[in-house]
């Protein structure tokens, strides 16, 4: 082709270069034609198109792709709004941009034999016949339309959020300037005080009075206010019930770890010390009431009765959440659709910084040989 005047490849209101082992589209040359409303690639090695192609071909009508090797189309692809037939058989494409949502005019859509992605298989359909294709580009421009809406509301709210905390923020910056300002105000009629109390005065010393003119003012640091106390009775008990409670527990978890190495070390001591800890519990339980033990043990049941109940709910609770989250993440597109930008984001970032710290090393190891 690159023999052969673009000219030779027109017919009437057609540009047809197919079968031309094209990797990339003669935009410009294709550009300077404006009034041809039809255009076939098909057959070629295309694998990407530059963001120009939709920006200098808004006037096609009808657009053939097929047979080819796009892995992606431009996200400014919606600019051909004029598009009514497109053509995107077997190619190599996993997904279709939002701009999709543009082309209300799309009146034909095949894209059979792609590896579309689950969700896209269900919007576009199986394309069989021709019903088929239009009910596809009708559903893409329909499903695209409403994702870019809520994408584009979804940045607004986001972009309201940080435009009322930088409006909070210079709130709180103002708000402390004043209260600055009123703190060196107030310092500088202190100080103002102070010095015409002094200056109208009178100094005794040595048995003669003195009267002091002027003394510059001080510019003193002005006291942190004291800080209230809040400390109560109730506090200070609760302060000394969690102590004891910190006491206990390192107590019991520490003579329980003694005991534990102890039967390695010395399994004799270790049995002598467990017969004379179980004698001791013993006497010490018939010391206690019947009742009370009788009490304790109905009070036991009744609490792990109540912490029964309490768990299954919040299992309750926590199974039908799980539930509820499975079947939006399964079933969600637009959830499909962010997690697939978000992993994308997430390799290339990680690709990117592996390069970096490679260079890096790279470099380090170049400088420690030199």
């Amino acid at each position: 082709m690159a023999k052969r005047n673009i000219k030779d490849f027109l017919s009437d209101d057609t540009f047809d270069l197919s079968v031309q082992d094209l990797q990339d589209v003669p935009v410009k040359e294709l550009a300077a034609f404006p009034k041809i409303t039809s255009l076939d690639l098909s057959n070629n090695k295309l694998s990407t198109l530059n963001k120009s192609f939709a920006v200098s071909l808004t006037h096609l009508v009808k657009l053939d792709l097929a047979r080819n090797e796009l892995k992606e189309l431009p996200k400014n692809f919606g600019l051909l709004v004029n598009l009514k037939y497109l053509d995107l058989y077997k190619n190599k494409l996993e997904s279709l941009p939002l701009s999709f949502g543009n082309l209300k005019a799309l009146r034909w859509l095949d894209m059979k034999e792609n590896p579309l992605e689950h969700h896209w298989q269900q919007i576009v359909g199986p394309c069989l016949n021709a019903q088929d294709c239009k009910n596809a580009a009708k559903n893409v421009v329909n499903i695209a339309s409403i994702m870019m809406e809520e994408v584009e509301a979804e940045v607004q709210r986001s972009q309201a959020r940080q435009k009322q905390l930088e409006e909070n923020e210079e709130n709180e910056l103002r708000e402390l300037a004043k209260k600055r300002e009123k703190q060196r105000e107030k310092k500088r009629r202190r100080n103002a005080a102070k010095l015409a109390e002094v200056n109208n005065g009178i100094v005794a010393e040595n048995g003669t009075a003195t009267t002091v003119e002027s003394i510059a003012p001080v510019d003193e640091e002005e006291p942190e206010p004291p800080v209230k106390s809040n400390f109560t009775f109730v506090n200070a008990a609760r302060t000394i019930f969690i102590r004891v409670l910190k006491v206990l527990f390192f107590t019991i978890l520490s003579f329980g770890f003694g005991l534990f190495i102890l039967q390695f070390i010395n399994e004799p001591l270790y049995k002598t010390i467990m017969l004379k800890f179980h004698k001791e519990t013993r006497i010490i339980t018939s010391l206690v009431p019947g009742h009370w033990r009788v009490n304790v043990h109905k009070l036991s049941i009744k609490v792990v009765s109540y912490l029964k109940l309490v768990t299954f709910n919040i299992w309750t609770f926590l199974y039908k959440i799980s539930i509820n989250s499975y079947t939006f993440v399964t079933t969600d597109p637009k959830f499909e659709i962010y997690l697939t930008t978000f992993i994308n984001t997430f390799l290339s970032l990680y690709v990117k910084i592996c390069n970096s710290i490679s260079l890096v090393f790279n470099l380090l190891s170049q400088v420690l040989i030199r």
